[in-house]
């Protein structure tokens, strides 16, 4: 229970001292929808249950949309960031809208 205290102490620390002085709301709201499944991973590895392995993978197979949908799109974000030819930039997004559809994620 000492272990499962100190993570929510840190937990909210990181809400207090970091997050919370974030002004622009889409970095907010990307590093906070980073940190919800965070949280529930930690209630899973400190809670009474020992059979972390089958918690996770449970966790995991109910939540890998939303999760790898927040993967492709950082990387979408980043490579509008990153690459300056316009052509380029419509192809590659092009292609990661492909793998978005190819496995069922949920497009922007």
């Amino acid at each position: 229970m000492f272990r499962k205290a100190i993570i929510n102490a840190l937990f909210s620390a990181l809400q207090s001292f970091l997050i919370d002085k974030i002004t622009v709301e889409p970095l907010k709201n990307y590093i906070l929808s980073l940190l919800a499944p965070a949280k529930k991973v930690a209630d899973l590895l400190t809670d009474s249950n020992p059979n972390n392995g089958d918690q996770l993978m449970t966790f995991w197979l109910e939540h890998q949309k939303e999760l790898l949908n927040l993967s492709i799109e950082a990387l979408k974000n980043l490579i509008r960031a990153k690459v300056k030819d316009p052509v380029l930039l419509a192809l590659i997004l092009s292609a990661l809208d492909e793998i978005d559809e190819g496995t069922g994620l949920r497009k922007a």
